[in-house]
């Protein structure tokens, strides 16, 4: 397994994957944050087995991380045009 002591760009991996399944354990009832656990442990597998570079990984993970955000823009925007709805029709 790599190691966080390596520094640099293998550290901002290795946090990335632990600040993923952070929010997923304090968010159990996510289903979308569950899911992007086990894409960040894919993700976590091929760097370790070197089958994707520093680079890569933390593109990827990345990319995980701006889906969850635009999900939580998307559901929020959501949650105010219902609201919204809500009190124009009562």
């Amino acid at each position: 397994m790599i190691t966080a002591k390596l520094g640099g760009d293998t550290t901002k991996v290795i946090n990335l994957i632990k600040s993923i399944e952070k929010t997923a354990e304090e968010n159990p009832n996510d289903s979308f944050l569950v899911a992007m656990v086990e894409r960040a442990k894919n993700i976590q597998e091929r760097f370790e087995n070197r089958q994707t570079n520093t680079q890569e990984a933390l593109d990827l993970l990345a990319q995980e991380i701006t889906r969850n955000e635009q999900r939580k823009k998307e559901q929020s925007a959501s949650f105010i045009n219902n609201y919204h709805l809500y009190r124009t029709t009562f």
